[in-house]
Protein backbone atom coordinates (compact mmCIF):
# COMPACT_ATOMS: atom_id res chain seq x y z
CA UNK A 1 0.00 0.00 0.00
CA UNK A 2 1.20 3.31 -1.07
CA UNK A 3 2.00 5.87 1.88
CA UNK A 4 -1.18 7.64 0.08
CA UNK A 5 -3.51 5.23 1.04
CA UNK A 6 -2.33 4.58 4.15
CA UNK A 7 -2.98 8.16 4.60
CA UNK A 8 -6.63 8.25 3.41
CA UNK A 9 -7.17 4.92 5.66
CA UNK A 10 -5.67 6.97 8.95
CA UNK A 11 -7.37 10.40 7.72
CA UNK A 12 -10.37 8.69 7.80
CA UNK A 13 -9.89 6.60 10.96
CA UNK A 14 -8.50 9.48 12.72
CA UNK A 15 -11.96 11.28 12.17
CA UNK A 16 -13.84 8.30 12.95
CA UNK A 17 -11.88 7.51 15.76
CA UNK A 18 -12.55 10.89 17.24
CA UNK A 19 -16.06 11.46 16.35
CA UNK A 20 -16.92 8.34 16.88
CA UNK A 21 -15.86 8.15 20.57
CA UNK A 22 -17.50 11.57 20.92
CA UNK A 23 -20.89 9.48 19.33
CA UNK A 24 -20.05 6.78 22.17
CA UNK A 25 -19.99 9.14 24.99
CA UNK A 26 -23.45 10.83 23.44
CA UNK A 27 -24.98 8.01 23.15
CA UNK A 28 -24.36 6.48 26.44
CA UNK A 29 -25.82 9.86 27.73
CA UNK A 30 -28.93 9.19 25.52
CA UNK A 31 -29.18 5.97 26.35
CA UNK A 32 -29.32 6.85 30.35
CA UNK A 33 -31.70 9.88 29.63
CA UNK A 34 -33.72 7.90 26.55
CA UNK A 35 -34.60 5.14 29.35
CA UNK A 36 -35.39 7.63 31.82
CA UNK A 37 -37.63 8.95 29.09
CA UNK A 38 -39.37 6.28 28.62
CA UNK A 39 -39.94 5.66 31.88
CA UNK A 40 -41.76 8.77 32.06
CA UNK A 41 -43.73 9.99 28.73
CA UNK A 42 -43.98 6.25 27.86
CA UNK A 43 -44.99 5.06 24.31
CA UNK A 44 -47.46 8.12 23.71
CA UNK A 45 -45.42 10.43 25.36
CA UNK A 46 -42.64 9.60 22.70
CA UNK A 47 -44.88 9.85 19.97
CA UNK A 48 -46.17 12.88 21.00
CA UNK A 49 -42.32 13.99 20.92
CA UNK A 50 -41.78 12.89 17.68
CA UNK A 51 -44.27 14.78 16.17
CA UNK A 52 -43.30 17.99 17.53
CA UNK A 53 -39.79 17.48 16.27
CA UNK A 54 -40.97 16.66 13.10
CA UNK A 55 -42.77 20.05 12.67
CA UNK A 56 -39.87 21.47 14.23
CA UNK A 57 -37.41 19.95 11.56
CA UNK A 58 -40.03 20.86 8.75
CA UNK A 59 -40.08 24.02 9.55
CA UNK A 60 -36.47 24.83 9.69
CA UNK A 61 -35.95 22.78 6.34
CA UNK A 62 -38.41 25.35 4.89
CA UNK A 63 -36.73 28.29 6.73
CA UNK A 64 -32.93 26.88 6.03
CA UNK A 65 -32.39 26.99 2.58
CA UNK A 66 -29.50 24.36 3.29
CA UNK A 67 -27.18 26.58 5.00
CA UNK A 68 -25.70 23.95 7.68
CA UNK A 69 -24.41 21.92 3.99
CA UNK A 70 -23.44 24.98 2.27
CA UNK A 71 -22.22 27.28 4.82
CA UNK A 72 -19.72 24.12 5.96
CA UNK A 73 -18.65 24.10 1.81
CA UNK A 74 -17.67 27.72 1.45
CA UNK A 75 -15.60 27.61 4.77
CA UNK A 76 -13.88 24.22 3.67
CA UNK A 77 -12.99 26.22 0.14
CA UNK A 78 -11.72 29.15 1.99
CA UNK A 79 -9.97 27.28 4.41
CA UNK A 80 -8.39 25.20 1.64
CA UNK A 81 -7.31 28.74 0.19
CA UNK A 82 -5.01 30.14 3.39
CA UNK A 83 -7.08 32.83 3.09
CA UNK A 84 -7.58 33.94 6.45
CA UNK A 85 -9.72 37.19 5.50
CA UNK A 86 -12.11 34.78 2.83
CA UNK A 87 -12.70 32.93 5.91
CA UNK A 88 -13.17 35.82 8.29
CA UNK A 89 -15.59 37.53 6.30
CA UNK A 90 -17.58 33.82 5.35
CA UNK A 91 -17.95 33.80 9.22
CA UNK A 92 -19.63 36.86 9.29
CA UNK A 93 -21.77 36.38 6.42
CA UNK A 94 -22.79 32.31 8.07
CA UNK A 95 -23.73 34.06 11.04
CA UNK A 96 -25.60 36.96 9.82
CA UNK A 97 -27.59 34.66 7.87
CA UNK A 98 -28.42 32.16 10.63
CA UNK A 99 -29.52 35.03 12.29
CA UNK A 100 -32.42 35.98 9.47
CA UNK A 101 -33.24 32.54 9.45
CA UNK A 102 -33.61 32.01 12.39
CA UNK A 103 -36.07 34.81 13.04
CA UNK A 104 -38.13 33.50 9.88
CA UNK A 105 -38.58 30.17 11.05
CA UNK A 106 -39.47 32.06 14.54
CA UNK A 107 -42.10 34.70 12.57
CA UNK A 108 -43.77 31.52 10.62
CA UNK A 109 -43.96 29.26 13.88
CA UNK A 110 -45.50 32.12 15.79
CA UNK A 111 -48.26 33.23 12.86
CA UNK A 112 -49.21 30.06 12.19
CA UNK A 113 -49.14 28.75 16.33
CA UNK A 114 -52.77 27.33 15.97
CA UNK A 115 -52.74 25.86 12.77
CA UNK A 116 -49.53 24.01 13.85
CA UNK A 117 -51.13 22.53 16.81
CA UNK A 118 -54.32 21.25 15.37
CA UNK A 119 -52.34 19.56 12.18
CA UNK A 120 -49.66 18.40 15.23
CA UNK A 121 -52.39 17.26 17.58
CA UNK A 122 -55.67 17.81 15.84
CA UNK A 123 -56.69 20.21 18.82
CA UNK A 124 -55.19 23.91 18.50
CA UNK A 125 -54.82 23.87 22.29
CA UNK A 126 -51.11 23.70 22.20
CA UNK A 127 -50.41 26.55 19.99
CA UNK A 128 -48.66 28.00 23.09
CA UNK A 129 -45.85 25.23 22.66
CA UNK A 130 -45.03 27.28 19.28
CA UNK A 131 -44.71 30.33 20.15
CA UNK A 132 -42.35 29.69 22.91
CA UNK A 133 -40.81 27.34 20.10
CA UNK A 134 -39.81 30.98 18.15
CA UNK A 135 -36.70 30.58 20.62
CA UNK A 136 -35.79 26.95 19.59
CA UNK A 137 -35.38 28.27 15.82
CA UNK A 138 -33.45 31.17 16.32
CA UNK A 139 -30.94 28.79 18.91
CA UNK A 140 -31.18 26.08 16.29
CA UNK A 141 -30.07 28.01 13.51
CA UNK A 142 -27.45 30.26 14.92
CA UNK A 143 -25.72 26.49 16.16
CA UNK A 144 -25.76 25.05 12.76
CA UNK A 145 -23.95 28.18 11.53
CA UNK A 146 -21.06 27.73 13.79
CA UNK A 147 -21.35 23.79 13.53
CA UNK A 148 -20.78 24.30 9.35
CA UNK A 149 -17.80 26.50 10.34
CA UNK A 150 -16.34 24.05 12.74
CA UNK A 151 -16.49 21.86 10.03
CA UNK A 152 -15.08 23.60 7.01
CA UNK A 153 -12.51 24.22 8.63
CA UNK A 154 -12.08 20.63 10.02
CA UNK A 155 -11.67 21.52 13.78
CA UNK A 156 -12.04 17.91 14.95
CA UNK A 157 -11.00 18.41 18.08
CA UNK A 158 -12.98 21.58 18.98
CA UNK A 159 -15.93 19.84 17.18
CA UNK A 160 -15.70 16.74 19.63
CA UNK A 161 -15.20 18.93 22.46
CA UNK A 162 -18.57 21.17 21.91
CA UNK A 163 -20.47 18.07 21.52
CA UNK A 164 -19.25 16.28 24.43
CA UNK A 165 -20.24 18.63 27.07
CA UNK A 166 -23.38 20.15 25.37
CA UNK A 167 -24.80 16.71 25.70
CA UNK A 168 -23.65 16.42 29.45
CA UNK A 169 -25.56 19.26 30.53
CA UNK A 170 -28.89 18.45 27.92
CA UNK A 171 -28.59 15.04 29.91
CA UNK A 172 -28.76 16.25 33.12
CA UNK A 173 -31.53 19.18 32.39
CA UNK A 174 -33.71 16.61 30.58
CA UNK A 175 -33.85 14.07 33.46
CA UNK A 176 -34.75 16.69 36.27
CA UNK A 177 -37.07 18.37 33.69
CA UNK A 178 -38.90 15.10 32.64
CA UNK A 179 -38.82 13.64 36.42
CA UNK A 180 -40.43 16.21 37.43
CA UNK A 181 -42.65 17.51 35.02
CA UNK A 182 -43.31 15.10 32.37
CA UNK A 183 -44.75 15.49 29.35
CA UNK A 184 -45.44 19.45 30.24
CA UNK A 185 -41.86 19.72 30.20
CA UNK A 186 -40.97 18.64 26.28
CA UNK A 187 -41.05 22.16 24.60
CA UNK A 188 -38.74 23.29 27.87
CA UNK A 189 -36.51 20.64 26.98
CA UNK A 190 -36.81 21.01 23.25
CA UNK A 191 -35.85 24.97 23.85
CA UNK A 192 -33.01 23.96 26.11
CA UNK A 193 -31.52 21.43 23.85
CA UNK A 194 -31.03 23.91 20.87
CA UNK A 195 -29.84 26.92 23.52
CA UNK A 196 -27.48 24.81 25.28
CA UNK A 197 -25.58 23.41 21.70
CA UNK A 198 -25.96 27.05 20.32
CA UNK A 199 -23.68 28.08 23.60
CA UNK A 200 -20.92 25.41 23.30
CA UNK A 201 -20.73 25.66 19.46
CA UNK A 202 -20.28 29.49 19.90
CA UNK A 203 -17.74 29.39 22.60
CA UNK A 204 -15.31 27.06 20.02
CA UNK A 205 -16.39 29.42 17.25
CA UNK A 206 -15.00 32.51 18.92
CA UNK A 207 -11.81 30.90 19.82
CA UNK A 208 -11.03 31.00 16.60
CA UNK A 209 -8.25 33.17 14.92
CA UNK A 210 -9.84 35.97 12.69
CA UNK A 211 -9.77 38.57 11.03
CA UNK A 212 -11.75 41.47 11.82
CA UNK A 213 -14.33 42.04 9.26
CA UNK A 214 -17.18 45.07 8.88
CA UNK A 215 -19.73 44.22 6.78
CA UNK A 216 -23.01 46.29 5.90
CA UNK A 217 -26.41 44.83 6.10
CA UNK A 218 -26.31 44.99 1.78
CA UNK A 219 -22.95 43.22 1.76
CA UNK A 220 -23.78 40.57 4.25
CA UNK A 221 -26.74 40.29 1.82
CA UNK A 222 -24.99 40.10 -1.31
CA UNK A 223 -22.48 37.89 -0.74
CA UNK A 224 -24.75 35.78 0.99
CA UNK A 225 -27.04 35.07 -1.59
CA UNK A 226 -24.67 32.55 -3.81
CA UNK A 227 -24.36 30.51 -0.79
CA UNK A 228 -28.42 30.19 -0.56
CA UNK A 229 -28.56 29.83 -4.64
CA UNK A 230 -26.26 26.71 -4.09
CA UNK A 231 -28.17 25.46 -1.12
CA UNK A 232 -31.88 25.89 -2.44
CA UNK A 233 -32.42 22.66 -4.02
CA UNK A 234 -30.74 21.07 -0.92
CA UNK A 235 -33.48 22.95 1.17
CA UNK A 236 -36.19 21.92 -1.19
CA UNK A 237 -34.99 17.85 -0.75
CA UNK A 238 -34.88 18.67 3.39
CA UNK A 239 -38.54 20.16 3.30
CA UNK A 240 -39.48 17.06 1.17
CA UNK A 241 -38.05 14.42 3.26
CA UNK A 242 -39.39 16.26 6.21
CA UNK A 243 -42.60 16.00 4.66
CA UNK A 244 -42.97 12.62 4.18
CA UNK A 245 -42.01 11.53 7.86
CA UNK A 246 -44.67 13.80 9.22
CA UNK A 247 -46.86 11.54 6.56
CA UNK A 248 -45.62 8.52 7.80
CA UNK A 249 -45.45 9.95 11.95
CA UNK A 250 -49.18 11.37 10.80
CA UNK A 251 -50.30 7.99 9.23
CA UNK A 252 -49.30 5.78 12.36
CA UNK A 253 -50.38 8.22 14.93
CA UNK A 254 -54.14 7.86 13.77
CA UNK A 255 -54.55 7.45 10.12
CA UNK A 256 -53.76 3.97 10.22
CA UNK A 257 -52.53 2.62 13.16
CA UNK A 258 -52.28 4.03 17.09
CA UNK A 259 -50.47 6.41 19.29
CA UNK A 260 -48.34 3.50 20.47
CA UNK A 261 -47.57 2.15 17.22
CA UNK A 262 -45.90 5.77 16.51
CA UNK A 263 -44.03 5.08 19.55
CA UNK A 264 -42.82 2.04 18.45
CA UNK A 265 -41.99 3.97 15.04
CA UNK A 266 -40.18 6.32 16.83
CA UNK A 267 -37.62 4.28 19.42
CA UNK A 268 -37.11 2.13 15.95
CA UNK A 269 -35.99 5.07 14.26
CA UNK A 270 -33.71 6.28 17.35
CA UNK A 271 -32.02 2.66 17.40
CA UNK A 272 -31.45 2.74 13.37
CA UNK A 273 -30.37 6.37 12.66
CA UNK A 274 -29.31 7.61 16.05
CA UNK A 275 -27.47 5.01 18.02
CA UNK A 276 -26.26 2.86 14.70
CA UNK A 277 -26.50 6.04 12.92
CA UNK A 278 -23.10 7.64 15.06
CA UNK A 279 -20.87 5.56 12.63
CA UNK A 280 -21.80 7.88 9.38
CA UNK A 281 -22.03 10.74 11.85
CA UNK A 282 -18.70 9.99 13.15
CA UNK A 283 -16.97 9.94 9.45
CA UNK A 284 -19.34 12.49 7.63
CA UNK A 285 -18.08 15.64 9.97
CA UNK A 286 -14.84 14.89 7.65
CA UNK A 287 -15.56 13.08 4.69
CA UNK A 288 -17.17 15.81 2.85
CA UNK A 289 -14.58 18.39 3.17
CA UNK A 290 -11.95 16.25 2.05
CA UNK A 291 -13.83 14.91 -0.85
CA UNK A 292 -14.23 18.72 -1.81
CA UNK A 293 -10.78 19.12 -1.43
CA UNK A 294 -9.79 16.29 -4.24
CA UNK A 295 -13.17 16.47 -6.20
CA UNK A 296 -11.00 17.38 -9.38
CA UNK A 297 -8.04 14.71 -8.82
CA UNK A 298 -10.37 11.83 -10.22
CA UNK A 299 -7.63 9.23 -9.06
CA UNK A 300 -8.15 10.49 -5.61
CA UNK A 301 -11.77 10.94 -5.52
CA UNK A 302 -12.37 7.55 -6.33
CA UNK A 303 -9.44 6.37 -4.18
CA UNK A 304 -10.96 8.19 -0.83
CA UNK A 305 -14.68 6.72 -1.67
CA UNK A 306 -13.63 3.02 -1.71
CA UNK A 307 -11.34 3.61 1.36
CA UNK A 308 -14.67 5.14 3.18
CA UNK A 309 -16.67 2.74 1.97
CA UNK A 310 -14.43 0.29 3.22
CA UNK A 311 -14.08 1.90 6.80
CA UNK A 312 -17.99 2.15 6.67
CA UNK A 313 -18.28 -1.63 6.61
CA UNK A 314 -15.75 -2.79 8.59
CA UNK A 315 -17.66 -0.77 11.57
CA UNK A 316 -21.36 -1.15 11.03
CA UNK A 317 -21.44 -4.76 9.63
CA UNK A 318 -20.30 -5.93 13.56
CA UNK A 319 -22.62 -3.31 14.74
CA UNK A 320 -26.20 -4.64 12.97
CA UNK A 321 -24.70 -8.48 14.31
CA UNK A 322 -24.16 -6.72 17.69
CA UNK A 323 -28.24 -5.66 17.61
CA UNK A 324 -29.08 -9.00 15.96
CA UNK A 325 -27.13 -10.64 18.63
CA UNK A 326 -28.77 -8.75 21.91
CA UNK A 327 -32.10 -8.23 20.17
CA UNK A 328 -35.38 -8.01 21.98
CA UNK A 329 -32.99 -7.61 25.39
CA UNK A 330 -31.41 -5.12 24.08
CA UNK A 331 -34.59 -2.80 23.64
CA UNK A 332 -35.55 -3.82 27.26
CA UNK A 333 -32.54 -2.28 28.56
CA UNK A 334 -32.68 0.54 26.51
CA UNK A 335 -36.15 1.39 26.87
CA UNK A 336 -38.57 -1.06 28.66
CA UNK A 337 -40.35 -4.26 28.73
CA UNK A 338 -43.14 -1.96 26.41
CA UNK A 339 -41.30 -1.78 23.48
CA UNK A 340 -39.54 -5.10 23.04
CA UNK A 341 -42.20 -5.09 19.64
CA UNK A 342 -39.54 -2.68 17.99
CA UNK A 343 -37.53 -5.74 17.07
CA UNK A 344 -40.01 -6.36 14.58
CA UNK A 345 -39.21 -3.22 12.80
CA UNK A 346 -35.37 -4.12 13.22
CA UNK A 347 -34.86 -7.16 11.41
CA UNK A 348 -35.09 -5.83 8.27
CA UNK A 349 -34.11 -2.27 9.04
CA UNK A 350 -31.07 -3.48 10.28
CA UNK A 351 -29.87 -5.03 6.84
CA UNK A 352 -31.38 -1.37 5.58
CA UNK A 353 -28.61 0.22 7.31
CA UNK A 354 -26.04 -2.29 5.82
CA UNK A 355 -27.04 -0.92 2.62
CA UNK A 356 -26.95 2.43 3.67
CA UNK A 357 -23.22 2.06 4.44
CA UNK A 358 -22.15 1.51 0.56
CA UNK A 359 -24.67 4.27 -0.35
CA UNK A 360 -23.73 6.45 2.01
CA UNK A 361 -20.33 7.18 0.74
CA UNK A 362 -21.30 7.11 -2.86
CA UNK A 363 -24.16 9.74 -2.74
CA UNK A 364 -21.95 12.51 -1.94
CA UNK A 365 -20.33 12.44 -5.06
CA UNK A 366 -23.21 14.71 -6.73
CA UNK A 367 -22.93 16.75 -3.85
CA UNK A 368 -19.16 16.90 -4.17
CA UNK A 369 -19.17 17.42 -8.14
CA UNK A 370 -21.54 20.52 -7.47
CA UNK A 371 -24.29 19.01 -9.50
CA UNK A 372 -27.23 20.18 -7.34
CA UNK A 373 -29.73 19.06 -9.58
CA UNK A 374 -29.06 15.77 -9.71
CA UNK A 375 -28.69 15.28 -6.06
CA UNK A 376 -31.99 17.06 -5.45
CA UNK A 377 -33.47 14.66 -7.95
CA UNK A 378 -32.06 11.78 -6.48
CA UNK A 379 -33.05 12.47 -3.07
CA UNK A 380 -36.60 13.07 -3.75
CA UNK A 381 -37.01 9.88 -5.59
CA UNK A 382 -36.03 7.86 -1.69
CA UNK A 383 -38.21 10.05 0.03
CA UNK A 384 -41.21 9.37 -2.52
CA UNK A 385 -40.20 5.86 -1.80
CA UNK A 386 -39.76 5.88 1.79
CA UNK A 387 -43.45 7.29 2.68
CA UNK A 388 -44.84 4.89 -0.09
CA UNK A 389 -43.28 2.05 0.74
CA UNK A 390 -43.74 2.61 4.81
CA UNK A 391 -47.50 2.85 4.64
CA UNK A 392 -47.83 0.56 1.89
CA UNK A 393 -46.18 -2.80 3.77
CA UNK A 394 -47.38 -1.62 7.28
CA UNK A 395 -50.69 -2.07 6.01
CA UNK A 396 -49.91 -5.61 4.87
CA UNK A 397 -46.71 -6.99 7.44
CA UNK A 398 -47.22 -5.23 10.29
CA UNK A 399 -44.65 -3.41 12.39
CA UNK A 400 -42.00 -6.08 10.70
CA UNK A 401 -43.43 -3.69 6.95
CA UNK A 402 -41.94 -0.58 8.42
CA UNK A 403 -38.02 -2.63 8.41
CA UNK A 404 -38.57 -4.56 5.51
CA UNK A 405 -40.16 -0.64 3.52
CA UNK A 406 -36.17 0.22 4.62
CA UNK A 407 -34.81 -2.16 3.22
CA UNK A 408 -36.36 -2.14 -0.50
CA UNK A 409 -36.06 1.33 0.01
CA UNK A 410 -32.27 1.22 0.13
CA UNK A 411 -31.60 -1.41 -1.88
CA UNK A 412 -33.69 0.58 -5.24
CA UNK A 413 -31.79 3.64 -4.17
CA UNK A 414 -28.73 1.71 -3.99
CA UNK A 415 -28.96 0.16 -7.43
CA UNK A 416 -29.66 3.69 -8.81
CA UNK A 417 -26.77 5.70 -7.23
CA UNK A 418 -24.80 3.41 -8.35
CA UNK A 419 -25.82 3.75 -12.03
CA UNK A 420 -25.60 7.24 -11.91
CA UNK A 421 -22.39 7.52 -10.19
CA UNK A 422 -20.38 5.00 -12.67
CA UNK A 423 -21.94 6.74 -15.54
CA UNK A 424 -21.79 11.12 -14.54
CA UNK A 425 -18.61 10.56 -13.07
CA UNK A 426 -16.75 7.03 -14.22
CA UNK A 427 -16.73 5.97 -10.66
CA UNK A 428 -15.96 1.98 -9.66
CA UNK A 429 -15.09 0.37 -6.70
CA UNK A 430 -12.29 -1.34 -6.08
CA UNK A 431 -11.80 -5.63 -6.21
CA UNK A 432 -11.30 -5.49 -2.79
CA UNK A 433 -13.86 -3.50 -1.99
CA UNK A 434 -15.95 -5.66 -3.92
CA UNK A 435 -15.32 -8.93 -1.97
CA UNK A 436 -15.47 -6.70 1.50
CA UNK A 437 -19.10 -5.68 0.41
CA UNK A 438 -20.15 -9.71 -0.22
CA UNK A 439 -18.69 -11.03 2.80
CA UNK A 440 -20.52 -8.61 5.00
CA UNK A 441 -23.77 -9.32 3.15
CA UNK A 442 -23.38 -12.63 3.93
CA UNK A 443 -22.86 -12.12 7.47
CA UNK A 444 -26.02 -10.22 7.70
CA UNK A 445 -28.45 -12.05 5.23
CA UNK A 446 -27.51 -14.95 7.76
CA UNK A 447 -28.29 -13.40 10.53
CA UNK A 448 -31.41 -11.66 9.49
CA UNK A 449 -32.65 -15.30 8.04
CA UNK A 450 -32.28 -16.69 11.19
CA UNK A 451 -33.99 -14.01 13.30
CA UNK A 452 -36.77 -14.18 10.81
CA UNK A 453 -37.36 -18.39 11.02
CA UNK A 454 -35.79 -19.04 14.34
CA UNK A 455 -37.21 -17.51 17.69
CA UNK A 456 -34.33 -15.24 18.98
CA UNK A 457 -33.36 -17.08 22.46
CA UNK A 458 -32.78 -20.33 19.97
CA UNK A 459 -29.98 -18.18 18.38
CA UNK A 460 -28.32 -16.11 21.05
CA UNK A 461 -25.24 -18.21 20.50
CA UNK A 462 -25.17 -18.29 17.04
CA UNK A 463 -25.20 -14.78 16.37
CA UNK A 464 -22.43 -14.45 19.03
CA UNK A 465 -20.44 -16.10 17.22
CA UNK A 466 -20.98 -14.43 13.94
CA UNK A 467 -20.64 -10.86 15.82
CA UNK A 468 -16.90 -12.35 17.04
CA UNK A 469 -15.93 -13.55 13.78
CA UNK A 470 -17.39 -9.84 12.03
CA UNK A 471 -15.62 -8.22 14.32
CA UNK A 472 -12.03 -10.50 14.38
CA UNK A 473 -12.43 -10.06 10.46
CA UNK A 474 -12.37 -6.09 10.89
CA UNK A 475 -9.43 -6.06 12.86
CA UNK A 476 -7.59 -8.45 10.48
CA UNK A 477 -8.39 -5.91 7.64
CA UNK A 478 -7.64 -2.68 9.83
CA UNK A 479 -4.47 -4.15 10.69
CA UNK A 480 -2.96 -5.31 7.29
CA UNK A 481 -4.15 -1.28 6.04
CA UNK A 482 -3.22 1.11 8.49
CA UNK A 483 -1.22 -1.29 11.26
CA UNK A 484 -4.15 -1.37 13.80
CA UNK A 485 -2.38 -2.32 16.58
CA UNK A 486 0.24 -0.05 16.45
CA UNK A 487 -2.17 2.76 15.45
CA UNK A 488 -4.07 1.94 18.74
CA UNK A 489 -1.38 2.17 20.85
CA UNK A 490 0.04 5.75 19.50
CA UNK A 491 -3.65 6.39 21.15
Amino acid sequence: MSDREEGFHKSILKATSIFGFVQIIRLFLKLVIGKFTAIFLGPNGIGILGLLNNTLELISSITGLGFNITGSRAIAIADSESDEKKVSETIVVLNKWALLIGGSGAFLSCVFSKWLSLVTFGTDVYYYWFILLSLYFVCSSLSASFSAILQGKRLLKKIAYSSILSTILIAFVSFFLYYFYREEAIVAVVILTAFITALFNFFYVYKIKKVTIVLSAKEVFKKGIPIVKIGFLLSINVVFGRICFYIIRLFLNGGGATSEILGFYEVGTVILVTYLGIVFTAMSTDYYPQLIAVKDDQEQFIKLVNHQTEIALLIITPSILFVYFLGPNLIQLLYSKDFVEVFSILKFGLIAIYFKAIIWPISYIVLAKENNKQYFIQELISDFMNVSFTIVFYRFFGLLGIGLAMFINYILYGFYILWLVKKEYYFYYYREILKLILISFLFIVLALLMTIFIKHEDITLVLFILFLISSGYSIVILNRKINFFKYLGRK
